[in-house]
């Protein structure tokens, strides 16, 4: 009897609205769809989650610059029958009292006569009281203790917390992967649910079915495709005669989406055979085009440096037919950074800035020489822009990588630079004179081996959700493998995601957590570099290759690069040198970088349903002109907060950082900074 009032309800106040009554598709354009008495936007029932309910749609943003073709216009009866849909929507979220009041229309704005109006649609509604989960119970599965009570806390039904559909199914999914996993294929669970709404309780039971174990049978390919199958059939995980496993078929459409020619990739048992402890595996292929052109651009605005590019980029996925990839990428820009002034009778009386470019041509032999295994040569060119000098250098890097478990990559490499530095600004400095031990040749050759350690097991694609990523690097420069300067460098990133949605506070997950997913990230770096050999032109470490910090992606709250060692203008020289408890003679510095740096950051991240979020986080770091002067204890931090947007090829943040600390040598440096970036900080 409430659905049907509330249908009622809704077309008199359809009909009583201040509006202009127009046939179906021709009347008043509706520029926006606002709800009373609902929950607000970090809420599960938020404006965008009723909207998304409704049939009735409000206009597109911009809507002004064709207004003709994207132009939304009222519908009374669709929107009448849109009070019924919410009403279900808010019962299929656990508020089983909740009542459709009604809705408003209001003239926004009158255009005349050949024009429609401008129309702005209020709903009202009167939530009630959810009804929680009261009671849960799970039958026939056959778990250990340990085994049911985690899959209990991954539920997303929990008692105590506010029942919904979608959370029945996706509770009844978990429960049917986990007897799936254990090797019952062909497992079946039933649900029931008994609503009180008068009580505001919901008691849910799941009923499984194990049936048999099973094992994988025959693995049969089907679709057009032009890949010798024995290369795709190299990535199948699924083994005949196995005990069944979820998660090898899952393990298998990743492995064979890897290969990067293939636009579907549908792994599916075959549940329906004659004998109940086989199943066959059935995996359908789309082959997509091999050859892909892509064209883009992009700005970087950030305390220290702007610049703006446009990018190309070419890759064929199957040169002769045998997954070996072609890439020919080039991006061509111009950036500018902050201003810095006089340092040596040259001057540097203007801003460092210039054209940019990094272009570069890459193949890579997958599965060479077995599976597993990846090899990788690339040529490039970069041109860009530091403070002090603009460089160009080209480098030739062959690499060899294997991946030696699930989650784990060892990789090899040889690089052969030729850096040249383009208008050097402080080539009249006199190195030598100070106790800095840096080499400022031009142009030099490095050559140097490197062998890196990658553990990934991030989950949650383009917004990372959960897991670990960490990169370990040893390179050595110089020795056997020849070039200008022996120098042995180590580093390593280690980051970690915690997704807070798993977790129960004071003993429930508060529905802000539910709703905005929360994820903290937190990450662990450190790198040195150390000169070695008796040769003292040889044991030394290039200008440009040493370590910075600060900036957009690692420690916000400086300017770029400003974190760490730094020259500047005076007359003496050794007084221009940074050091801890000094204070800062100028603010006009050049950064020169360090051979020891220590950095770390943790960062609270959450999203509403339409992809608005918000962050805050607290970064450290600092840069040592040798590891003997490296200290853990001297690190400065930064807190700040940011504002993300979740496109499609990827979050938008906009970051606002303040230094905190008082230390003198830092003292003229700006403490507030802002930086806009496409991608998380880490």
């Amino acid at each position: 009897m409430r659905i049907v009032d509330a249908v009622i309800l809704s077309t008199l106040w359809v009909g009583c609205g201040k509006h202009r009554r127009a046939d179906v598709g021709r009347g008043p354009l509706v520029d926006r769809i606002e709800f009373e008495g609902n929950g607000n936007s970090f809420s599960e029932t938020g404006d965008y989650q009723l909207r998304a309910t409704m049939v009735q749609e409000q206009n597109a943003p911009l809507v002004w610059l064709a207004p003709a073709r994207r132009g939304v216009h009222l519908d009374d009866t669709v929107l009448a029958l849109d009070g019924w849909r919410i009403e279900t929507w808010y019962a299929h979220h656990g508020f089983f009292d909740a009542h459709f009041l009604g809705w408003d229309v209001v003239t926004l704005k009158n255009r005349g006569k050949y024009r429609p109006d401008l129309v702005g649609v209020v709903g009202y509604v009167d939530e009630g009281t959810p009804s929680v989960v009261r009671d849960l119970e799970f039958e026939g599965l056959g778990l250990g203790k340990p085994a049911l009570v985690g899959l209990q806390q991954r539920a997303d039904l929990q008692t105590g917390e506010t029942f919904s559909v979608e959370g029945l199914k996706n509770t009844r999914s978990l429960v049917l992967h986990t007897l799936q996993q254990r090797s019952y294929a062909r497992a079946t669970v039933q649900t029931s649910v008994d609503v009180y709404p008068e009580e505001e309780a919901v008691d849910v039971h799941f009923v499984a079915e194990r049936g048999d174990a099973c094992k994988f049978g025959e693995v049969s390919l089907i679709g057009d495709f032009t890949i010798p199958e024995d290369l795709i059939r190299d990535e199948i995980n699924v083994v005949p005669g196995k005990a069944y496993r979820a998660d090898e078929l899952s393990k298998t459409q990743r492995a064979i989406f890897g290969l990067g020619v293939f636009s579907v990739v549908n792994v599916i048992p075959v549940l329906d055979g004659d004998e109940t402890d086989v199943v066959p595996v059935e995996i359908e292929l789309t082959q997509t085009k091999a050859r892909q052109l892509r064209l883009g651009g992009g700005v970087e605005l950030e305390s220290g440096k702007q610049s703006i590019h446009v990018n190309s980029e070419f890759q064929h996925d199957n040169v002769w037919n045998r997954l070996v990839r072609l890439t020919a990428a080039s991006e061509i820009g111009y950036s500018a950074l902050t201003q810095v002034n006089d340092i040596s009778d040259g001057g540097l009386d203007e801003m460092m800035r210039g054209p940019t470019t990094d272009t570069s041509l890459t193949f890579v032999l997958l599965r060479f020489p077995r599976r597993a295994w990846t090899v990788e040569t690339e040529w490039a060119f970069e041109m860009g822009v530091e403070e002090g000098y603009r460089y160009a250098t080209p480098e030739f890097s062959p690499s060899i990588s294997w991946n030696m478990a699930p989650m784990l990559t060892l990789g090899f490499a040889y690089h052969l630079r030729y850096f040249d530095y383009i208008e050097p600004q402080l080539e009249s400095f006199e190195w030598d004179e100070t106790a800095l031990g840096m080499d400022f040749t031009d142009p030099y050759l490095l050559s140097f081996v490197s062998q890196q350690l990658i553990l990934d097991s991030r989950e949650g694609g383009l917004v990372t959700r959960s897991g670990l990523y960490g990169i370990y690097e040893i390179s050595e420069a110089g020795g056997p493998f020849g070039g200008q300067y022996n120098f042995i460098r180590l580093s390593g990133d280690q980051r970690g995601y915690l997704n807070l949605v798993r977790y129960k506070f004071f003993g429930r997950r508060p529905e802000f957590i539910k709703l905005t997913k929360p994820v903290l990230a937190n990450r662990i770096g450190a790198g040195v570099m150390m000169p070695y050999g008796s040769d003292p032109d040889r044991a030394q470490i290039p200008y440009a290759e040493l370590f910075t910090l600060g900036g957009s992606s690692d420690v916000r709250g400086w300017v770029r690069n400003h974190l760490g060692p730094y020259i500047c203008d005076t007359d003496e020289i050794d007084a221009c040198t940074s050091e801890r408890g000094v204070s800062q003679p100028s603010e006009e510095i050049i950064p020169i970088g360090g051979a020891a740096k220590l950095f770390g950051g943790t960062e609270l991240r959450v999203y509403n349903a339409i992809g608005y979020g918000a962050a805050i986080f607290c970064d450290v770091g600092m840069v040592w002109t040798s590891m003997a002067d490296m200290n853990p204890m001297e690190v400065i931090p930064a807190v700040g907060a940011g504002g993300r947007y979740k496109s499609p090829i990827g979050p938008v943040r906009l970051d606002v950082a303040y230094r905190l600390g008082n230390e003198p040598m830092f003292e003229q440096e700006p403490r507030l900074n802002i930086y806009f970036a496409l991608s998380e900080a880490f």
